[in-house]
């Protein structure tokens, strides 16, 4: 330890060029001479510097030994200089004015020939080159010789690279060696390796380099480090800075405050401290109609501790403007698809509600959700005017003024909004209730908070059977992709009405036919007499739409077991209640009949081939619902064909029953067969 520190204190002095007291090293010269062996010039003293430029002087008793023996403490001292040149991992060279090593500590030896080891110019020339690395170093341009010459020699870099060995880097420092009368007896050159710092020094440049091509090259990207007072220590990425009308330049040196607008700078500053208490921060700001993304993040140190901040800003405009045409893109796909989802639940309501009520209910509840309006509400049409079919999406007290009003009223061809729609066939929209004359309601409407509203006619062909109103709290312009829709959806439910005139129609002409005996006894239903004249008639009207309709052909299974093993009474209940069944399972409008024996047939006028599963798998979850009935003694089964008529290709009732009573045998063979699989 009292080596080391001597070390470092004499290298200290050397590297200052400080003047010492030379009685400490002039009792040292005889001890060291011996131990320098074979070097034979001993150092006699340090003292002042040489005037810089300035010839040392040079004494006639150069590398003479002194004849008088050391004090003991003199000895003392010398073993302990010794000990400390011997251990220094820094190289020691002491070089007489004639270019002799005096004294070379192991450190300065290592990796030399022995041969080399007493003479400067050997030592200098020796796989040692300048800091270029190319230059050879020669003995004119070592630090000893140009110490000698008077120049101040302090870190010259010197590189040394040997056979077998990988290169080093040394800084190197020289100084005169006096006598007490101030006369040069020696030089003395300490050179300490600095490779690693120099491979340290020269990744910081490289990776200095690498940061800003990167940062040149980011698209649309620049960066900031800054310090703990929030002042800008690097920035580079001009072309991104000077559209926020600042330059990397601007910014070095200065802090936050002095470069970002007051109305912004508390903000960014808060932004800087979050970042150097460890937090990540990520925001956006808007400058002339440019968006930017900031990140800014902490920069640690190699034990965690966070040394500076960072912030990334980039260009994100076009990404935003992006961003904002894929989210217009997306809410118009997403109002398309809700668009055509409530075509889809109108269309299947109407071609499955077993009422117009029942069709005009779901119409309202399915309008109003889709526009977010509150009321919607239905006028149907007597003879030539249109009443209040009390039909309403909202039945709150909130609402009930207005619902009242439109209840007492009645509308005829072009009378206020409503007749108009009735009389043109066309939608109509009022933005502003309250002040337009064509508008009938405008007091209860304002007290209800109705502000804007539309109608449409509900059509059957030309003639407008309905009309259907509907109500928001906001002021809302008109909208034509909407009325279109809508238009569509009257469409839809005007076929509802139409099916169910026809339906009225098909019970007055089955009334006539009654007193004919056309229907079954038993059960109710048609007979084959009954069903026959009925179909016919429904495929005509068929025809003349140029429509659809589904028949069904529908087999009792197990009939001969239930007659033979609980008798023909249990026979006639499990036949009736397949007639319930079908009544069940299908439309008032639909004709169904009992053909004859266990066999039964129903024929759905309006009716598509995509319906065809839908009526089977009502049919099936029917019998189930029996089946599981607690107490009975049969267990009810059947087997089903279906087939489409189409007025494209028209063909008669019989061919159409003899295709549904194949697909029926078909069903009822791969059943036996499963059954005979099982068992």
């Amino acid at each position: 330890m009292y080596g080391k520190l001597r070390y470092e204190q004499e290298r200290r002095s050397l590297s200052a060029s400080e003047v010492r007291e030379p009685q400490n090293l002039l009792p040292l010269a005889p001890s060291l001479a011996a131990i320098w062996r074979p070097y034979s010039r001993p150092p006699v003293s340090n003292a002042r510097p040489e005037p810089s430029g300035a010839q040392p002087t040079l004494s006639q008793d150069d590398g003479k030994i002194p004849d008088r023996e050391p004090a003991p403490s003199s000895s003392v001292s010398n073993e302990l200089l010794r000990a400390a040149l011997e251990c220094m991992s820094d190289s020691v060279v002491i070089t007489a004015s004639d270019g002799r090593v005096l004294y070379a500590n192991p450190a300065a030896r290592q990796a030399r020939p022995a041969e080399l080891a007493n003479a400067d110019e050997s030592l200098a020339s020796y796989g040692l080159f300048l800091a270029d690395g190319v230059t050879p170093l020669t003995f004119d341009r070592s630090a000893g010789k140009r110490a000698l010459a008077g120049e101040a020699i302090r870190d010259l870099e010197v590189i040394r690279r040997l056979p077998g060995q990988l290169e080093q880097s040394f800084r190197v420092n020289s100084s005169l060696l006096r006598d007490a009368a101030g006369r040069v007896q020696a030089v003395v050159t300490v050179g300490r390796e600095n490779t690693l710092a120099r491979a340290a020094r020269q990744a910081l440049v490289n990776s200095e380099t690498l940061f800003r091509t990167v940062v040149r090259h980011l698209p649309n990207g620049a960066v900031v480090v800054f310090d703990h007072e929030l002042r800008h220590l690097l920035a580079d990425g001009e072309a991104l800075l000077s559209s926020l009308g600042l330059s990397s330049q601007a910014l070095l040196g200065k802090t936050v405050f002095e470069v970002v607008s007051p109305q912004n700078v508390e903000h960014f500053a808060a932004r800087y401290r979050a970042a150097l208490a460890g937090e990540n921060q990520s925001f956006e700001f808007v400058r002339e109609g440019k968006t930017y993304a900031f990140d800014v993040v902490p920069v640690r140190d190699e034990r965690g501790r966070v040394s500076a901040g960072m912030s990334l800003i980039y260009d994100v405009t076009s990404h935003k403007q992006i961003e904002a045409a894929l989210l217009e893109q997306t809410m118009l796909v997403n109002e398309e698809a809700a668009i055509i989802e409530i075509l889809q639940t109108i269309a299947a309501a109407a071609n499955s509600a077993q009422s117009t009520e029942e069709a005009f209910r779901i119409c309202l509840q399915r309008v109003c959700a889709f526009m977010g309006w509150p009321v919607g509400h239905v006028y149907i049409r007597h003879g030539d005017v249109l009443l209040c079919s009390g039909w309403w999406s909202d039945r709150s007290e909130r609402f009930s003024s207005f619902r009242e009003q439109s209840a007492a009223l009645k509308f005829s061809v072009d009378d206020h909004m409503i007749g108009q729609v009735f009389g043109s066939g066309l939608a109509t929209w009022l933005s502003d209730l309250h002040s337009d004359r064509a508008f009938a309601r405008a007091r209860s409407a304002k007290e209800a908070g109705l502000r804007s509203g539309f109608a449409f006619p509900v059509l059957i062909g030309d003639e407008v059977v309905a009309v259907l109103e509907f109500y928001s709290e906001r002021s809302e312009e008109a909208d034509s992709r909407l009325l279109t829709l809508m238009s569509n959806i009257g469409t839809q439910l005007g076929r509802v009405v139409e099916r169910e005139r026809a339906r009225a129609a098909t019970l007055k002409w089955a009334e006539e036919i009654r007193n004919l005996s056309l229907r079954d006894e038993l059960t109710g239903l048609y007979n084959r007499r009954g069903f026959l004249e009925l179909a016919r008639h429904v495929i005509q009207r068929t025809d003349r739409t140029h429509g659809s309709a589904l028949l069904f052909f529908v087999d009792l299974n197990g009939m001969k077991q239930i007659n033979d093993q609980l008798g023909h009474e249990q026979g006639d209940a499990a036949l009736c209640e397949t007639a319930s069944v079908l009544r069940a399972t299908f439309r008032a409008s639909d004709v169904v009949a009992r053909l004859g024996g266990d066999e039964f047939v129903a024929l759905l006028p309006d009716a598509n081939a995509e319906q065809l599963t839908l009526f089977a798998a009502r049919l099936d979850a029917e019998i189930l619902a029996r089946d599981q009935q607690p107490g009975r003694r049969y267990r009810l089964s059947a087997s089903v064909g279906g087939t489409l008529y189409d007025s494209r290709r028209p063909e008669s009732i019989e061919a159409l029953l003899g295709k549904a009573d194949a697909l029926m045998y078909e069903q009822k063979r791969a059943r036996q067969a499963l059954l005979g699989a099982k068992r």
